[in-house]
């Protein structure tokens, strides 16, 4: 789904297991600093695995987020915590789990006690991030959800969602998605190329332009809220790009454009960054997530 990132720039200083770390200004393979100060090389993998950052108010708000191995899933999800971690209405702990961290693939134990699942965005193929999830990753994030949990998938997140995959390449069907969304077939792409776009939007009731590449139009289950839909030319609705919809006593929340992208990603793909466009689209995805699925006051 992303070709290059880089990551989210200046937050200030973050809390990180048990210690305070500059935020770094940028990342990408030439060894700058990541979310949590490490290299942001994905094999670097001795780091710390925790992060947070307080300006918010009411108790910590857990969230784990998967960090694959190749790059461009490092940079989506450093990019997706960062913008959970400078949310200033909220207090947010992230946890990596992922083939550099010290937990490596997503089951009941890497799952215990948080509040919210984030798959971010990353490459291409489908099949191989969802292996890289592990074996037990299905099942683990489906009883977290019916228990009451929060999945939030962007871009590719939003297709490991689903049932089925496609396999990159050949474009066959497969199994081995997450089942979190109703349906047999897996999601497709909203857009007819890999390149980087910005496309018009209505997201959460306004109009805005987003950043979008390569990320899925998202078929809507019976009882789910429609949260953003691409706007044609002539200002009609197009397809539906975000949804929210329950699973048991939990929330599943699928996003294809990115509301995540700062400047930096409109830089890189030499686009016009968009009015408002960042953090505002991303904090309001948040808020929604949470009005829809509260977090109770203490544990």
């Amino acid at each position: 789904m992303i070709t290059r990132r880089r990551l989210i720039r200046g937050l200030g200083t973050l809390v990180v297991a048990g210690g305070l770390v500059p935020a770094a200004a940028a990342c990408g393979r030439s060894g700058t600093g990541d979310a949590d100060g490490r290299e942001s090389s994905a094999g670097s993998g001795s780091g710390p695995t925790s992060l947070g950052q307080g300006p918010g108010t009411g108790r910590a708000i857990r969230v784990v987020v998967f960090r694959g191995s190749d790059q461009q899933a490092v940079d989506c999800a450093d990019a997706t915590a960062r913008l959970l971690i400078g949310d200033p209405a909220r207090t947010f702990v992230v946890t990596w789990v992922g083939p550099a961290e010290s937990v490596k693939h997503i089951d009941a134990a890497a799952l215990a006690g948080a509040d919210l699942y984030v798959q971010p965005g990353g490459g291409d193929d489908t099949v191989a991030a969802a292996a890289e999830l592990g074996p037990e990753a299905p099942a683990a994030l489906g009883k977290f959800v019916r228990a009451g949990g929060r999945y939030l998938g962007i871009c590719l997140g939003a297709y490991l969602a689903a049932a089925k995959l496609e396999r990159s390449g050949n474009g066959a069907t497969v199994g081995g998605g997450l089942g979190l969304l109703a349906g047999d077939e897996p999601l497709q792409r909203q857009g007819d190329d890999d390149n980087a776009h910005i496309f018009d939007y209505t997201w959460l009731g306004v109009k805005q332009a987003l950043y979008y590449q390569s990320g899925p139009s998202i078929p809507v289950p019976a009882g789910a809220e429609v949260l953003a839909t691409a706007r044609n030319e002539d200002g009609s609705a197009g397809p539906t790009v975000a949804l929210a919809t329950r699973l048991g006593a939990g929330l599943v929340c699928v996003v294809g454009p990115h509301p995540e992208a700062d400047a930096s990603w409109y830089d890189d793909a030499h686009l016009t960054m968009p009015v408002n466009a960042y953090p505002g689209p991303g904090r309001q995805l948040i808020a929604k997530i949470f009005e829809l699925a509260p977090v109770a006051r203490s544990r």
